[in-house]
């Protein structure tokens, strides 16, 4: 059997055993930029190594396993569904940025803060002077 980056949740996006997203194209194997020809192909392979007929020892695992690509390959069958489906990975990279532009933004204004902080129990006058001295010996 070919390892997959699976976990127990259908629902949400799903995510490997680091807790990294796992996107569609990753359940299936496939590129973004490949063929319908190739999702399909990939599909049934993956779809007969992990029907849960074929895997009577661990059943449940491979019905979900068996659940989360048949999700998969509903999202990625035809082009327009990729597309929608692109659209929505975009949007979420772009929610990601977002959020760490913020969080940039926040560690910029600290350090303003603990800058104008600096200032009062270190003005800017004794530090020019003792960079003066070190730079004039």
């Amino acid at each position: 059997m070919c390892p997959l980056p699976f976990t127990n949740t259908i629902e949400n996006m799903p995510t490997d055993k680091q807790n990294k997203p796992v996107s569609y194209y990753d359940v299936l194997h496939v590129k973004p930029d490949a063929s319908d020809a190739e999702v399909k192909k990939k599909y049934r392979m993956l779809a007969k190594i992990f029907h849960p007929d074929r895997n009577p020892k661990d059943r449940r695992m491979a019905e979900h396993r068996f659940r989360l690509i048949n999700e998969a390959y509903s999202h990625l069958k035809t082009h327009e569904r990729r597309t929608q489906y692109n659209r929505q990975l975009n949007l979420q990279k772009a929610d990601k940025q977002g959020a760490l532009l913020e969080a940039e933004n926040d560690n910029t204004n600290a350090r303003n803060w603990l800058t104008s902080f600096a200032d009062i129990f270190w003005p800017a006058a004794t530090r020019v002077k003792s960079a003066g001295n070190k730079n004039h010996g």
